[in-house]
Parts: C-alpha cells; structure tokens; sequence
C-alpha cells in the first residue's frame, strides 16, 4: 500500500508540473532522423552515416576543419573545380538541411555560386532543386550574399525563394530548404525566410554539393567555401524542427564572436 501511495504522489507531481509547463518535452533526435535518407557529417570522409549506402564520391574537394574546431570535419571548395556527388532516390516531399561558409572575395567573381543541386540529369537538367548565392551587388561592397532556393521546373520556368538581406560572408551559416504539396521553403539559421508556390517533384535522382551542371556551367557556378553536415529527408521538416535541428547542431559558441550569425531577417541578434 505504501509503494502504491508513493507512485500516485510521484504520478501527481508529473502530472501537475506538466499541467503547469505545458506538454511533457519531445525527443527531438529521435523525431529528427525520421524520414532521413541520407547523412554527410564528413568526418573524415563523404560516407553516408545514414545507414543507407548514398555514400558521396569527392572531386577534388579537401578536408578542413569544422566549427566546431574538429579538424578534418568539414569539406573546402575551391570555386574552380571542387565537387561533391552521389545519387540520392526521388522524393516528392524533401528537406535538405546543411552548414556552410561563403569564402566569396568582396570582388564579384562568379554568377551563381552554387552549394547544391538536386534531381534532373546529374543534378542540371529538369526539374531540380537549386540552393546557390545570389550575387547580383555593387562589386566590391561586400562578401555578403542573399541566399536562395529554387525549382527549375523547364527552361525560363523558375520558382524560387531569397533571404529578404544579405547573409554575413566568411561566418558559418545553417541553410535549410522544404518542398511539400508545391511549396517550396527556405530557412536560414533556424528561422524562416520566404516560401513559394507551383514547384514541380524531381523525377529523376543525383545530388551534386559544390557546383551546377548542365545550363549553369561549373565556371558560373563553382561555390567557394566550406559545406558541412548535409542532411536529406523524404519529408518536410516543420518549422519547429527546423529550429530544433539549428539548436542541435550550432556551435557551443559563436566561432567569430558577435559575427556568428547574420542579420538575415532584419532582426537585432546578440549572444550572452
């Protein structure tokens, strides 16, 4: 009876301490690799850790070393020729979530700084998914870029999705796109910048980091920079777990101090 009496109390607690905070929390590592078809956390290689075989092929690319400070964790771009590939299933619904560095010189250099393609003929043809820097400044203003994600659906058809400001260069930045029900959504460092309507599924697999193929050449294209923990779903990613993921794998602490994360959505950010 005393045992008995002991586990109401306890079950009475919990209960009231979650009537009071809300919902008892969710386990948001377990949720986060729902639906995850792939894994690229370059630790010393381009294996897909995702246990499903999409193991990346490296053109190139180097190790460097992450945000984290890991050496050999991270790959470099050299915006000439470095490439990353692998062929990863159709999915209609996606997410596609990673960290990166934009090395780009205050200089305009290239075009379409491309960190990713995804679906047509290796990654260039139609439709595909596209996350890339848009470049079109003052030169020499600054390293700063906007950031976006579009679906080319033919030749001339376009959808596609910008941060509303620049994104700071030579700092580490989380990007994530989703694309459900034909809308295409763009995140950056957690938070949601835009989102559009009309997008057309791949159907055709490839995924290429580092480059475009096809009507983007690898000369208007090559990304300079640093690419890190590439993560692809078969689902999109709510906002909630978008932020969630940002909080798990940003850095303990800002690599450049009060640099760490940009501007990108108007918002005055600062770190304790």
């Amino acid at each position: 009876m005393r045992s008995h009496s002991y586990s109401s109390f306890f079950a009475g607690l919990l209960a009231a301490l979650f009537s009071m905070l809300g919902s008892p929390p969710t386990a948001h590592a377990q949720d986060l690799n729902e639906g995850l078809v792939a894994y690229y956390p370059f630790n010393g290689n381009a294996d897909d850790e995702s246990g499903n075989g999409n193991n990346g092929t490296v053109n190139g690319a180097t190790l460097t070393t992450d945000r984290n400070g890991n050496s050999d964790s991270a790959y470099s771009f050299d915006g000439l020729d470095d490439f990353i590939e692998s062929t990863v299933g159709v999915n209609e619904e996606l997410t596609f979530s990673l960290w990166y560095q934009s090395n780009e010189p205050m200089e305009w250099r290239i075009g379409y700084p491309t960190i990713l393609r995804y679906g047509g003929e290796n990654a260039g043809g139609w439709p595909s998914y596209w996350l890339y820097q848009q470049t079109e400044k003052p030169p020499g203003s600054s390293p700063d870029f906007r950031l976006c994600t579009a679906n080319d659906i033919s030749g001339g058809n376009q959808k596609s999705v910008e941060t509303p400001n620049l994104i700071k260069g030579e700092t580490w930045h989380h990007a994530v796109f989703t694309s459900t029900g034909g809308t295409l959504a763009l995140y950056i460092d957690g938070q949601a910048a835009g989102t559009t309507s009309g997008v057309v599924p791949v159907t055709s697999p490839g995924l290429v980091l580092g480059r475009s193929r096809g009507f983007v050449s690898p000369e208007q294209s090559s990304f300079l920079g640093l690419i890190d923990d590439v993560r692809i779903y078969n689902r999109a990613l709510s906002d909630v777990e978008v932020t969630a993921l940002y909080d798990l794998e940003k850095p303990a602490s800002p690599i450049n101090p009060g640099e760490a994360t940009a501007d990108a959505l108007g918002e005055e950010l600062t770190f304790e």
